[in-house]
């Protein structure tokens, strides 16, 4: 499982290398979500799910300032993704590895009962690097064939 957790987010990682992620923009339509969103997502579910259990009663306070507001799809409109203030694309690089080191230590120490939730997260991360790979850029004029 630490392989699967890892394997995903070095995947996540290099999908997103080569783009300005503070300049980027795509469309707000359906299928898609602003780029920032989708990284920190992604930490905010393993983090959710794999280190506070899916429990917001306050027992582990995200590691994010605002993550549960922001970054939780359950409760934040998809449209209003695109208007969100956001980290700076480090602090969400932070936090994606933070919240991975905490994941890898919590797993080393869960039994074999508990690991749905890291196998869900590691699932759930790659199929945001597919969703990247489907979202179309705001203009064609920079992709360069």
């Amino acid at each position: 499982m630490e392989d699967a957790l890892r394997d995903a987010r070095a995947r996540t990682l290099a999908l997103y290398s080569h783009l300005d992620l503070a300049r980027l923009e795509v469309p707000c339509i359906a299928i898609v979500n602003p780029p920032l969103w989708e990284l920190a997502h992604i930490a905010w579910f393993q983090e959710f799910w794999c280190l506070r259990g899916g429990r917001r009663d306050g027992t582990r306070a995200p590691m994010l300032d605002h993550a549960d507001r922001m970054f939780d799809s359950g409760t934040v409109p998809h449209d209003t993704r695109w208007s969100l203030p956001y980290p700076s694309p480090q602090a969400i690089g932070r936090y994606m590895g933070d919240t991975l080191d905490a994941t890898l230590d919590a797993l080393a120490h869960a039994t074999p009962e508990a690991t749905y939730f890291f196998r869900l997260a590691a699932l759930h991360e790659d199929m945001h690097g597919e969703a990247l790979l489907m979202t179309p850029p705001r203009s064609r004029r920079s992709v360069s064939m």
